[in-house]
């Protein structure tokens, strides 16, 4: 009679389309951090009261890929998707020296490292990888480097490609030379935009007029791809421009746009070079897809969201340009709009709102990855962020609630993305009633497939779920 019962309960969960991945096998131990990657997740918890445990899933396969058992003073830092991690001592990165552990793809944890995070000092975008067992990010090979007084088109000069081997400790400072850019150096710069098997990726750009230098109409954005010996293999050059003389490109949360620093508990968001215009690339398709938002020049000309697709010779494929705020918000708020493209199978989704505490409105698109049609927009209009403090998982837990919700559902901007566009995920929604304050962060794969975090912290029950999406 109990087997029959609990296939009675269950048989509903696969009705709706989503389903519980893995078991955690961690409730009533209190979660401290979690990280999605492109497939797989990984979540930190107290392991009694000294440890903390760490476990990853393999999201496509729906399994357990590794577990560890760590002192508790550590925190996930840097984590890939082939199930190592770089677990920071320190509390995160300052200008001086951090301490880190490294454990490799075989478990294996290394002793304390020091390093000393004063010796990249410049006025770029500092990213960082991790792709197996080998940690990466770029720098000048000048300790005190001043990228807004020496960054000069006519005067290259050489920066270096910092790889570390996670496993032996072994160093290694690979020079190359960027191009040298015109323009406003601050707002140019450099990014490490991304890290493959055999190569790694930079992006810098150009800001330039196409009408006498009244305004400044259009952006060139360079990729350089390098090989690991520091040899240019290819540029890349995608070039947007803007066609109404009521818009101008504006400074904004673009992915890869902020690094943030910290003053005591609160992050301090700093703009860096993307913020104008960044890249995004598709490996498998080798399609590159550009992002950047246009402030209108009066007020009642709003905001847009400008996104477009390339191929790999820097052919437009499409752009579209939406309007997403009815007003423009001013430089200062302009800053901290979050725009940032979420990709799935065949759609791409933005979820564009200023991101200042007493932002209430957001506009939501869903657009065809093929031909760049929108198709669907929702604005969203009584945003509620929500805050929490929670000494046992990180330092706050953020979300937002939705009006037509239960104010006991709270979610990320991903988990509001699927609820809008993905029917499975609103008749979960409009399903449950959570006793108390639940928490709901989303991940979608590029196959389409979309996966869910549900973390109720007071009473420290969670759950992976997978939903059906096609």
């Amino acid at each position: 009679m109990k087997k029959f019962l609990l296939l009675f309960i269950l048989l509903p969960i696969v009705n709706n389309a989503q389903t519980e991945v893995v078991d955690l096998e961690i409730n009533k131990k209190g979660v401290t951090d979690f990280n999605w990657e492109e497939n797989t997740f990984s979540v930190q918890a107290l392991e009694g009261r000294k440890d903390i445990m760490i476990k990853t899933v393999d999201l496509e396969n729906s399994k357990l890929l590794n577990q560890y058992l760590l002192g508790k003073k550590h925190n996930l830092f840097f984590e890939s998707s082939y199930g190592n991690y770089v677990i920071s001592k320190s509390n995160g990165v300052s200008s001086g020296k951090s301490k880190y552990q490294f454990v490799d793809t075989n478990g294996n944890v290394s002793e304390t490292i020091t390093v000393d995070n004063s010796e990249i000092e410049y006025d770029g975008t500092p990213r960082t990888y991790l792709m197996k067992d080998y940690l990466y990010t770029i720098g000048p090979n000048e300790r005190g480097y001043d990228l807004s007084k020496r960054l000069k088109k006519d005067k290259p000069f050489e920066w270096y490609l910092y790889k570390m081997n996670i496993s032996s400790k072994e160093e290694q400072l690979i020079p190359f030379t960027p191009k040298g850019i015109e323009g406003k150096e601050s707002v140019n710069g450099y990014t490490l935009l991304d890290v493959r098997e055999d190569k790694f990726y930079l992006l810098s750009k150009k800001l330039t007029s196409t009408n006498n230098n009244e305004r400044i109409n259009q952006q060139e954005l360079i990729v350089s791809i390098y090989d690991f010996n520091g040899n240019l293999l290819e540029d890349k050059s995608f070039t947007i421009s803007i066609d109404d003389k009521h818009y101008k490109f504006a400074n904004a949360s673009l992915a890869k746009g902020f690094i943030n620093t910290f003053a005591g508990n609160r992050a301090v968001r700093q703009m860096k070079s993307p913020a104008t215009g960044t890249i995004n690339i598709d490996h498998n398709s080798n399609f590159y897809y550009v992002t950047s938002l246009l402030a209108g020049r009066e007020k009642e000309d709003g905001v847009k969201v400008y996104f477009s697709k390339f191929n790999e010779d820097g052919e437009k494929v499409w752009e579209i340009k939406q309007l997403i705020m009815d007003e423009d918000i001013g430089v200062a708020k302009m800053k901290y709009t979050y725009t940032k493209p979420v990709f799935a199978e065949d759609k791409v989704y933005f979820f564009c709102y200023n991101g200042e505490p007493d932002s209430k409105v957001a506009s939501v698109l869903s657009i065809d990855k093929k031909e760049g049609k929108l198709l669907k927009m929702d604005k969203i209009t009584n945003l509620d962020h929500i805050t929490r403090n929670e000494p046992r998982w990180r330092d706050y837990v953020y979300g937002i609630r939705l009006e037509e919700l239960p104010k006991e559902t709270v979610l990320d901007e991903n988990s509001i993305i699927a609820y809008l566009f993905e029917d499975s995920v609103k008749n979960y929604f409009e399903s449950i009633s959570p006793e108390s304050e639940t928490f709901y962060y989303s991940h979608f794969l590029p196959n389409g497939s979309l996966y869910m975090f549900e973390a109720d912290y007071k009473n420290e029950e969670y759950r992976l779920l997978e939903f059906n999406t096609k």
